[in-house]
């Protein structure tokens, strides 16, 4: 329902995009009713060349992650960021702490090797300070090892078949 009435705001955020030399994508955030891909859809209709960001935890909050991967979502998406959350999907709440791919409810291993073909920029959104503001770059290092080494094997696989073809 308030998806219905932010639409009517998206063009003064394409102007403002445009005018800056960047491109406005609309994330898949939480919803309490339907979900974020139905607000998704609410955005596509009006806006047919809408792009989007994927972000991993709402994804499996909602249980979507195979409607996004669909040729019909995906080719839109531009940006995806990578988090996870421990608790259970009954409790609103659940989405902090945010955390690292292994720490939480979301496969990062079968979302990645599930994922189809994807050409655009990803985000870890998974914080590193500690609560005395120090970075705790051990920690960043192994997931964004992680993450490269994941999207590499992807990537080699699907040259794999293709090769095979």
């Amino acid at each position: 329902i308030f998806i219905k009435y932010s639409v009517k705001h998206i063009p003064r955020f394409y102007r403002e995009c445009e005018d800056a030399g960047i491109e406005l994508l609309i994330e898949n955030i939480p919803a309490l009713y339907n979900g974020p891909v139905c607000d998704w859809l609410a955005v596509r209709e009006e806006y047919h060349d809408a792009k989007f960001i994927y972000d991993t935890r709402f994804g499996e909050y909602h249980a979507e992650h195979a409607r996004i991967f669909s040729p019909a979502f995906w080719r839109d998406v531009h940006h995806i960021h990578i988090s996870s959350y421990i608790r259970c999907a009954e409790h609103w709440g659940m989405l902090r702490p945010i955390l690292h791919p292994g720490e939480g409810r979301v496969d990062f291993d079968s979302l990645i090797a599930a994922m189809p073909r994807y050409d655009y920029s990803v985000t870890l959104e998974s914080p590193v300070l500690s609560p005395d503001g120090a970075i705790n770059t051990e920690k960043l290092n192994a997931s964004l090892a992680y993450l490269y080494r994941k999207f590499a094997e992807k990537e080699d696989a699907e040259k794999q078949i293709t090769n095979n073809r």
